[in-house]
């Protein structure tokens, strides 16, 4: 499909972060790798699903012209874009990502974060 609607979360989310979306729209038009998104509940793998169509929503990943990364999750059945981030960033762990016990992790640059 190269039909798209960006929904006004995406536009907002896009604003308030300073990303072009001319960048979104590369990975749009280019993905480089597309799969099917899913939600955890009750500890099951559930599918992410069209509130419109009810089909499986995916997540669309690119590198734009300029190196930027992004994944955004798109309703391939009828176009909506509705939201991204970056892709392959490493980030501190939140709360909720922490297993019980553990205190800190080494990140891709071999250093220790706590």
């Amino acid at each position: 499909m190269s039909n798209f609607r960006i929904t006004p979360h995406l536009r907002e989310k896009a604003e308030r972060e300073g990303v072009a979306l001319a960048s979104l729209w590369e990975i749009l038009l280019n993905p480089e790798v597309t799969y099917d998104s899913f939600t955890k509940k009750a500890g099951n793998r559930v599918p992410r699903t069209c509130k419109k169509c009810g089909t499986q929503q995916q997540k669309w990943t690119g590198t734009t012209k300029n190196g930027q990364k992004f994944c955004v999750v798109v309703n391939p059945c009828c176009g909506d874009a509705i939201t991204y981030w970056v892709d392959q960033a490493e980030t501190d762990l939140r709360a909720d990502q922490k297993a019980a016990g553990v205190t800190g992790y080494r990140g891709r640059d071999g250093k220790w974060r706590s």
